[in-house]
This record gives structure tokens, C-alpha cells and sequence, in this order.
């Protein structure tokens, strides 16, 4: 089984319930990470990028991508309707793997 981390960061760009057009797969970026979960991501092999430019405002970040829908749930672990979208700067904590 593949290990597992949780991070908590900023949502931007998230496409949780439809696939994005472009990498034809769910996906979010998780902006403005700590130096600690920085760390956490890279032990497990990801590459953590840090925003310059005009993407400066990201800090450090990854983009989280799957083929499978991910299971999306509010901070009571209950089911987010799939109408609602979650906006960019909303406060996300998510479980990822390589």
C-alpha cells in the first residue's frame, strides 16, 4: 500500500466533482503549504513547487490529481453536496499518496 500523507493548505483551482478539461482527471492545487508538510509530501516522493511570478501568491504547492473521485467531506466528515464548490482560498485538509 502506498503511505499516505495529510496536509492542510489553500485550495485553488479544484475540480473534486467533474474532471478537469485539460488532464481529463480530478484534481486540486494545495497552495501555501508549511515547512513541516512540505517535508511530509516530499518523503513520500512528491515534488513540492514553490509559486514565483505570477503564481507567487501559491507559496509552496502541488497539484493533487487522481482518476478516481475523490471522497470530499466538511470539516464533520459529512458528504460536501457536489453542487457546492470549493473556492480558491478555502482552508483544505487532504490525504495524499504518490
Amino acid at each position: 500500500m502506498k503511505e499516505r500523507v495529510i496536509v492542510k493548505g489553500e485550495a485553488m483551482w479544484a475540480n473534486l466533482f467533474e474532471p478537469n478539461n485539460m488532464s481529463e482527471k480530478y484534481q486540486i492545487d494545495i497552495c501555501n503549504l508549511d515547512k513541516d508538510d512540505v517535508k511530509a509530501i516530499e518523503n513520500i516522493g512528491i515534488t513540492v513547487k514553490k509559486g514565483e511570478g505570477d503564481k507567487e501568491e501559491k507559496g509552496h504547492f502541488i497539484t493533487a490529481k487522481t482518476k478516481i473521485i475523490p471522497k470530499v467531506t466538511d470539516s464533520a466528515r459529512n458528504p460536501w453536496p457536489q453542487k457546492m464548490l470549493v473556492g480558491n482560498g478555502s482552508t483544505v485538509k487532504c490525504s495524499i499518496s504518490a
